[in-house]
């Protein structure tokens, strides 16, 4: 930093070029340090929070429709990276709005060569009040995927 006094009769200042102070200049290189930081970490724990869910179950679509009175038949559409009976796509279920589980279909073997698939479930009760359900997925390896497909129902 450069300072410099100007003496003048007319002109009475101090003119400063660069940083105020050296306590200034080390505290903006902490600041900046600290942005750099959080940065690193935010994209870390984004990437792991990606890799973590790589290879979940993933629901492509769903529908519900109605078959007779409170009873609905559930269609699911799923894609997964089955990879045989270690690792394939075992369960979705349906879901009430107040966390009640409605039903469950168990998927009992792998689908390897048919990705996406789509399963139904037939018969489930749904009371008049109740105006969306919700589908969760879940795989052998990595267990329930975070994703969930809310549905609205109509009368």
């Amino acid at each position: 930093m450069v300072r410099i006094k100007i003496n003048h009769p007319h002109i009475s200042q101090r003119v400063n070029y660069g940083c105020s102070s050296a306590k200034d200049s080390l505290n903006h290189r902490l600041a900046e340090r600290s942005i750099m930081h959080r940065t690193f970490i935010a994209a870390i724990l984004w990437l792991l929070a990606g890799l973590s869910s790589a290879g979940s179950v993933e629901i492509i679509s769903a529908r519900a429709e109605p078959d007779s009175h409170d009873r609905y038949r559930i269609q699911v559409t799923l894609r997964h990276a089955d990879s045989g009976w270690d690792h394939y796509a075992n369960a979705w279920r349906v879901w009430a709005p107040d966390g009640t589980l409605l039903g469950e279909r168990r998927l009992l073997h792998p689908h390897v060569d048919e990705q996406p698939f789509t399963r139904s479930l037939n018969g489930i009760a749904i009371g008049k009040n109740i105006t969306y359900i919700e589908i969760e997925a879940e795989d052998s390896r990595h267990g329930i995927s975070r994703q969930r497909l809310r549905i609205p129902l109509y009368p």
